[in-house]
């Protein structure tokens, strides 16, 4: 799948803070070893048949899953931690410089 991301907010800040610049192809394309080319063609076509509040639904959905398993994955690294430490730890790792509310 091709995808084209927006470096913006957070993902600007986490992308960016890794050697990548705005231009960088790495940024701007990835694509999945396991989809041919029609079926991402496909994939591309419904895309971008989405309203842009489906897009943005979507985004946000994709957003708060990998937020979920990054505190996951925070907890299971640091099993006493609690709940509201976890999440101030996501957001220093998101360069947050206090918890968004």
């Amino acid at each position: 799948m091709v995808a084209e991301l927006t470096v913006a907010g957070h993902l600007a800040r986490g992308l960016l803070g890794h050697g990548l610049s705005a231009g960088d192809r790495r940024v701007a394309e990835m694509r999945s070893a396991d989809t041919t080319a029609v079926a991402r063609a496909i994939q591309l076509d419904a895309y971008r048949a989405l309203a842009p509040s489906e897009r943005l639904e979507m985004a946000m959905a994709m957003s708060d899953e990998l937020m979920g398993v990054t505190v996951a994955g925070i907890r299971f690294r640091h099993p006493g931690l609690a709940a509201e430490a976890a999440r101030a730890e996501l957001h220093r790792v998101l360069g947050h410089p206090e918890p968004v509310r």
